[in-house]
This record gives structure tokens, C-alpha cells and sequence, in this order.
């Protein structure tokens, strides 16, 4: 189940894409949910969808 988009801008960005292209930008958004060991700050940098982690890089 994919998990709930909190960030609006972030929502609208994913929103922005074409179908197909937005199909495969969430498997991949989910993807990276779910490995993640702790919780993340999803936001955008530099205009695309960017997760924060407490320790180590941003995932772009």
C-alpha cells in the first residue's frame, strides 16, 4: 500500500508527472520508505522530491 504523500508540494510535484512517469516515481518513493531504518523528511530540492534522513545523504 503506498504510503500517504504529508508534504503538499511534494504531492503536487508527483501529481505534475505524466501517468507512466508517476507510476514508476512512486514504486520508487516506496521503495525508499521502506528500506529506510529510520523515519525520513520527505521535501523538494532543487524542484524534485528529496527524502532527509537524521544521518547520512539526502536521497534525490
Amino acid at each position: 500500500m503506498m504510503d500517504q504523500i504529508k508534504n503538499q508540494q511534494v504531492r503536487d510535484k508527483f501529481n505534475s508527472y505524466p501517468a507512466p512517469i508517476r507510476e514508476k516515481m512512486l514504486a520508487l518513493r516506496q521503495l525508499v520508505l521502506e528500506v529506510a531504518d529510520a523515519p525520513l523528511e520527505e521535501t523538494l530540492k532543487w524542484g524534485e522530491p528529496s527524502y532527509l534522513c537524521q544521518q547520512g545523504s539526502t536521497v534525490r
